[in-house]
């Protein structure tokens, strides 16, 4: 329910959005889940950065998908890749 009645602002700093490649057949489904940015565009103000990585919202988490992830997050927060 709570979900349901949260309404999210515009934001007004950078937004990255890190998503997996695949989707369940009920992500698919849901509207929300459209679309390369899963609906974020709305609230980030134009600054929506995304990266897809290989994998479900599991997998992409393990192994060279981590590694991935890992190295999307460093160059977000101004790291080195």
């Amino acid at each position: 329910q709570a979900i349901r009645r949260c309404r999210l602002t515009k934001s007004d700093f950078p937004v990255l959005l890190v998503r997996a490649s695949e989707r369940s057949r009920d992500e698919a489904r849901r509207p929300q889940f459209q679309g390369d940015d899963l609906g974020w565009s709305s609230v980030a103000g134009g600054r929506l950065s995304v990266v897809v990585v290989s994998g479900n919202h599991v997998s992409m988490l393990l192994g060279e998908n981590a590694a991935t992830m890992a190295a999307a997050l460093r160059t977000a927060i101004g790291g080195s890749a």
